[in-house]
């Protein structure tokens, strides 16, 4: 009755044929009511054919193979081939010309229904072929050679569709041999798990095709100890590519003699990393074991010639390294931050050493050879312990920071054949006690000698014109200082911090002296300025505190700001006749200043210029000054004398707040402009004014506190 209820149901899928021979035939092929007889139902399709019948003739024709799948399968296997040969990909050829067979064979599962004839057996020859073989090699074994996850991927997900393509036919037609597709994806699945059971080098690494093979990309297994294989996907492996093993936990390594190349980074932050075998004749790029924390020694190949860039940057347990003599150059911080190597022999034949190289190691000597004609900056920076160093007699130059924050160099003497001293060459080189310059230097780089604690006593060579800005900032032991009479400047903050620094004395050739040259020299009571001076910058006296008379020269044109700032003991300040101008807080706070006469060629008082100058008695502004600014003598608590020229045209905002002392002013009538709260405080003071009026140019507020007032006064 089932096979009835099949053959009625296929009977109106095919819009119920009427040809006699067709229906005879689905009888013997379904074996409704008869014998199931193939040769019998095929004969009927053939006589149903010659009467025209269409389904007949379909039965006849998928009685045979179709030539046009046979040759559409044959396009594909030649495309396919030809490709794979071109771009040696051939696991994908044959991986596309199995799934197109399995396909077609699938399909003619549907199609070929003649079980004993030729074309129903190649069918599923074919398909069992694919599905069980041919698709399986084709992933699997560029699987285990390591070429990528791909392979076995597309393995599983055709698996899966056979797997339920096989069901759902079943379901739909009930027929046994779907329970083959059924199974055989079922199989394909089991082996594709059974597959990534294993360890491959498609596993353990990612390639990237290179010349000549392929090269190490990544590294995804949780094995420490690697060995880098000799072939993958039947391939030679030449490199190990840029950051490959990068923060990788493993700990041991052996590199086989084929690998012509590590390149930059490739073992970086390996923190774990111990040991590594390297072949004689391997290249090494920039910072292959950058970070390699562990890492304790490493033979370099043979034929080296360069260390390279950053090649062992913070492997801070390296404490065993020898350079072969064929290296002529040590690469920029090639080994720096190796904390644990405290010694090492740089051999003769390396003509240069990078930037950083050894900054930060613990050496507490180092002997650089005569063939050394190039040393960068900050090569031996930050190393604590290095106490002695002997410079090769090829290099003229001290590089910027070669030195900075080596605590044990005490002393120094600057070889001959050194003319060129860098910038920051020694700062932070806290414990330098004595530096010997001789006459043939021609330059001492900017804050050479900054942040030098225990620098006492320095003699500048004749050579030298200019000191650089900061030079001796923060040199806070420096009691002695020699100049040349051939100085001509000396620069922003030379001196700055200079705290024990009692006396200096300046050559009448200096005509430039810097920003904060000599701020905060706190132990300085005196200075003779040259007469030669033209420039004076702002702060350059700026905190100190026991600075107490200074004769401003006559060729210094504009006082700076914050000149004097803070200089609480000054209580002479003398200005040059030719003086334009007094910048802004240029006295400011002097609390020991008595008396101030400001000459008449000053146009204008700057800001905050005497504030707080808490004992200033009298002030003479001579004629000529336009413009007293803001705050200008603010806090002067002491000041009962003030003489205004009648050249004064503005007295901005508080200019004499804070005067306690003052009792009476003279203003005269140009002045046109008056800030607000200009006398504020100023509660015994009476205001003198030549004018008839208030000008209507004042602020309203310039006499808040409604002082007296006194108009129409001509003294």
């Amino acid at each position: 009755m089932r096979l009835l209820r099949k053959y009625r149901k296929r009977a109106s899928r095919r819009h119920d044929n009427d040809n006699e021979h067709y229906r005879k035939g689905l009888k013997y092929q379904f074996g409704v009511g008869i014998k199931r007889d193939h040769d019998l139902a095929l004969d009927c399709y053939r006589q149903g054919a010659q009467e025209g019948d269409f389904l007949s003739q379909q039965k006849v024709k998928y009685s045979k193979l179709s030539q046009r799948d046979l040759m559409i399968n044959l396009i594909v296997m030649i495309i396919a081939i030809t490709i794979g040969i071109i771009f040696n990909i051939l696991w994908i050829s044959v991986f596309v010309i199995g799934v197109t067979i399995a396909v077609f064979s699938i399909i003619g599962t549907q199609h070929y229904w003649h079980r004993k004839s030729f074309a129903y057996i190649m069918n599923w020859t074919s398909f069992f072929l694919t599905t069980l073989l041919i698709i399986p090699i084709s992933t699997i074994i560029p699987y285990f050679n390591g070429i990528t996850w791909i392979p076995i991927t597309m393995m599983f997900t055709i698996g899966f569709f056979v797997f339920f393509g096989g069901i759902l036919l079943f379901i739909s037609e009930k027929e046994k041999q779907n329970i083959v597709i059924f199974v055989s994806g079922l199989f394909i699945l089991v082996l594709t798990f059974a597959a990534l059971s294993f360890e491959t080098p498609g596993k353990k690494f990612i390639v990237r095709e290179v010349d000549g093979g392929v090269e190490i990309a990544a590294y995804r297994s949780s094995d420490t100890h690697v060995e880098i294989p000799k072939r993958i996907n039947n391939q030679k492996v030449v490199s190990i590519g840029p950051s490959a093993f990068y923060g990788e936990p493993i700990e041991s390594v052996i590199v086989h003699d084929d690998i012509i190349e590590i390149k930059d980074y490739a073992f970086a932050h390996t923190r774990n990393l111990v040991e590594i075998e390297l072949p004689k004749d391997i290249i090494l790029s920039t910072g292959v074991f950058y970070g390699a924390s562990s890492l304790t020694s490493v033979d370099l190949p043979d034929n080296m010639t360069s260390i390279p860039d950053e090649l062992f940057f913070g492997a801070t347990k390296l404490n065993q390294i020898e350079i072969p003599n064929t290296v002529t150059s040590i690469g920029d911080q090639a080994f720096a931050y190796t904390y644990a190597l405290s010694e090492i022999e740089i051999p003769y034949g390396v003509l240069s050493i990078g930037s950083g190289a050894f900054m930060a190691n613990h050496f507490t000597s180092l002997e650089i050879p005569d063939s050394v004609s190039t040393i960068g900056s900050f090569a031996f920076a930050n190393a604590p312990y290095l106490a002695e160093v002997s410079l090769s007699t090829n290099i003229s130059k001290i590089s910027d920071n070669l030195f900075q924050n080596n605590y044990s160099l005490t002393t120094f003497t600057v070889p001959n054949h050194i003319i060129y001293i860098g910038k920051e060459a020694f700062l932070g080189a806290i414990n330098l006690e004595s530096i010997s310059l001789h006459n043939q230097i021609t330059h001492i780089g900017e804050g050479a000698f900054k942040n030098n604690y225990q620098l006492d006593n320095v003699s500048i060579p004749n050579s030298i014109t200019s000191l650089s800005p900061h030079l001796f900032q923060q040199a806070r032991s420096l009691k002695n200082i020699t100049l040349p009479s051939t100085l001509v400047g000396i620069g922003d903050r030379a001196f700055s911090g200079a705290s024990s620094l009692e006396q200096i004395t300046l050559p009448n050739s200096i005509t430039h002296i810097g920003s904060g040259a000599f701020e905060y020299n706190t132990s300085l009571t005196s200075i003779d300025l040259p007469s030669n001076l033209t420039f004076l910058g702002s702060g350059a006296f700026y905190g100190n505190t026991a600075l107490t008379e200074l004769n401003i020269p006559n060729q210094v044109k504009k006082i700076q700001s914050d000149l004097c700032y803070g200089c609480e003991s000054l209580t002479t300040v003398t200005f040059a006749n030719d003086i334009t101008e007094i910048g802004d807080h240029a006295f400011y706070n002097n609390q020991m200043l008595k008396n101030i006469v400001i000459p008449g060629t000053v146009t204008s008082i700057g800001e905050y210029a005497f504030y707080g100058n808490s004992e200033l008695e009298t002030v003479t502004i001579s004629e000529g000054v336009l413009e007293i600014k803001a705050y200008a003598f603010y806090g002067s608590s002491s000041l009962n004398e003030v003489n205004l020229p009648a050249s004064l045209q503005t007295i901005d905002d508080g200019a004499f707040g804070g005067c306690l002392a003052l009792d009476e002013i003279y203003l005269q009538n140009n002045l046109v402009t008056m800030g607000h709260y200009v006398f504020y405080g100023c509660s015994n003071l009476t205001i003198y004014l030549q004018m008839a009026s208030v000008p209507e140019t004042w602020t309203s507020s310039w006499n808040p506190e409604d002082l007296d007032l006194v108009l129409s006064h001509n003294p």
